[in-house]
């Protein structure tokens, strides 16, 4: 890998704190970029790509029929990455600056309608200690809103069960306490009384049949094949769960601020995707509660 690369990944970790999985999309990111100019115009050195290349590479992409927020993304790492090189005096300007404007609709995300998603959970008996791990996965996914990349990273030092609450490092390691619902609790203390029947390796709390810590795939597929067995639904992974989780909280009358709070969003435009989401539950509440609604 080229050593300007290294040294960005490097202040990526290191000074901005970003966590292991940005720093590995940057990469891979990047090392896309190399391939291309080194196959298309045989230049190696990031530092020479000019403009015209950069433009070369980003349209190609469109034509191999990657989507549009793809390709922002890469040009967001892509020029991001020349902005260290310029502040570094290794080039005198960004190449990758006003090459690319693509405006995307925020699309809605996937969600599980309330009613179906409890009655999926309040069923789930579970009759083996995968079953009864997998459904303590599943309950916290749901309870708490995290991202699947700080399930993965839960140890029990983030646990206070005296509290019920859990001490979560979202992203640029910033940290954030976050309440822990009585299902979700109940799923978790059943888990503990098997967990060791896993002989687990480390300290983390979600482990494999081998021991060691469960990784992003494995729980994505705990969750799709739980919805898949238990409630015949398709193509259903953390993020829904995650998304589910604040769909529901808008809708029974949690403000905006206090899910972004608890998701740990840094901007509140973010947490605002969730209002379309709810407009519907949000209209009969109007129509319930408001004295002028007619």
């Amino acid at each position: 890998m080229d050593k300007t690369i290294e040294d960005f990944l490097t202040y990526l970790s290191s000074v901005k704190n970003l966590s292991t999985n940005t720093i590995d999309a940057y990469r891979r990111d990047l090392l896309g970029l190399l391939d291309y100019m080194r196959e298309r115009f045989g230049k190696t050195d990031p530092v020479q790509f000019t403009r015209p290349e950069l433009k070369s590479y980003l349209r190609d992409l469109f034509t191999h029929g990657f989507s549009r927020s793809t390709v922002r993304r890469k040009h967001s790492a892509i020029r991001r990455f020349y902005n260290f090189l310029q502040s570094n005096g290794l080039i005198k300007a960004n190449p990758a600056t006003g090459i690319l404007n693509i405006k995307l609709d925020k699309p809605l995300p996937d969600v599980i309608s309330e009613e179906k998603l409890v009655r999926m959970l309040e069923s789930w008996k579970p009759t083996n200690i995968f079953d009864i791990r997998n459904k303590a996965i599943v309950e916290l996914l749901y309870s708490t809103g995290m991202r699947v990349s700080e399930l993965v990273d839960l140890e029990f030092n983030n646990l206070d069960l005296e509290r019920r609450e859990i001490r979560v490092m979202g992203k640029g390691r910033k940290e954030r306490i976050v309440p822990l619902g009585t299902p979700a609790f109940d799923a978790l203390f059943q888990y503990f009384q098997i967990r060791e029947r896993f002989r687990p390796k480390s300290n983390h709390l979600f482990v494999s049949k081998s021991g060691n810590p469960l990784t992003r795939d494995m729980i994505w597929r705990v969750v799709n094949n739980s919805f898949k067995k238990l409630s015949a639904t398709y193509g259903i992974h953390p993020h829904t769960l995650r998304h589910s989780f604040a769909t529901h909280m808008l809708s029974n009358g949690a403000d905006l601020r206090t899910i972004q709070e608890l998701l740990g969003h840094e901007s509140i435009a973010t947490t605002e995707i969730y209002i379309n989401l709810s407009l519907p539950r949000i209209k009969k509440i109007y129509d319930r509660t408001h004295p002028r609604k007619k």
